[in-house]
């Protein structure tokens, strides 16, 4: 199973602080074609579904996420939250602290941080659908391989790569540190995100190429057979927290329209 592609990867996880990030209509048809792979290799792995789902009935399943290390799931109830949506999905934000800034993909940013040049930020995609084999995770896990994405000469390294649990289901988790290059902002010219004149608008490419590494938390998550990815970047370690108690809120609320 090969759902996703290196280049749409990179596009999902690439937020620069200037804030232009977004998702280009030729993205629609990659994750069109991503679901057609998709259910292609259902069709291939029915076996193996089965054996799964007799495993189910003998309960061996049961606790099978206690190995995995834990995202504590944050307790939202008595939260003012913010609902947005697109034509794909729809999540819920902490109303007052965060800030929707495009909505394709869906993506808030953290309102204290909005106006500088290190705005903190997390996006959410729909990456395939039609998900019923329990190996997808092994097979994701094999696609965002460090040696994968730093191929891709798109300055992107996997600090971490492991599967975790939140609220009891097993999640891909990965932490990347993102430097801009020349290359990235080609892919993002080539994929109709960005423009010439765009960047030539917040001082060109040397502006872009001068910014700071920025890190990101990507969780990949199943919900009722779809796979979801949460993406938040952020500058300073004293943000990650908030960030991903922020992401935990939106997976948890995430719903497929």
């Amino acid at each position: 199973m090969k759902f996703l592609k290196v280049k749409s990867v990179v596009l999902a996880l690439l937020l620069v602080p200037a804030l232009l990030a977004g998702c280009g209509d030729g993205d629609k048809e990659e994750k069109d074609d991503r679901t057609s792979r998709y259910e292609q290799d259902k069709e291939d792995k029915d076996s193996k579904t089965s054996r799964n789902e007799q495993d189910d009935e003998d309960g061996s399943e049961a606790g099978a996420t206690d190995s995995y290390p834990v995202i504590e799931a944050v307790d939202y109830s008595g939260m003012d939250l913010e609902t947005i949506s697109n034509s794909e999905m729809s999540y819920s934000y902490p109303a007052g602290e965060w800030e929707q800034i495009f909505d394709d993909p869906l993506q808030i940013a953290w309102e204290e941080t909005i106006n500088t040049n290190q705005a903190v930020n997390i996006n959410m995609n729909v990456e395939a659908t039609g998900v019923t084999q329990d190996d997808w995770m092994d097979d994701l896990m094999e696609e965002l391989s460090n040696e994968n994405l730093e191929s891709a000469g798109y300055g992107i390294t996997v600090e971490a790569s492991e599967v975790r649990s939140l609220n009891g289901e097993p999640v891909v988790y990965m932490e990347l540190v993102t430097q801009i290059t020349d290359e990235m902002l080609d892919l993002m010219i080539d994929s109709g995100i960005y423009t010439e004149e765009m960047i030539d608008s917040i001082g060109g490419r040397e502006t872009l190429l001068a910014a700071p590494p920025t890190t990101q938390i990507a969780i990949y998550t199943v919900k009722d057979g779809t796979i979801l990815s949460c993406t938040g970047t952020y500058y300073a370690p004293e943000q990650k927290q908030n960030v991903l108690d922020t992401m935990s809120i939106m997976i948890q609320t995430a719903e497929e329209n």
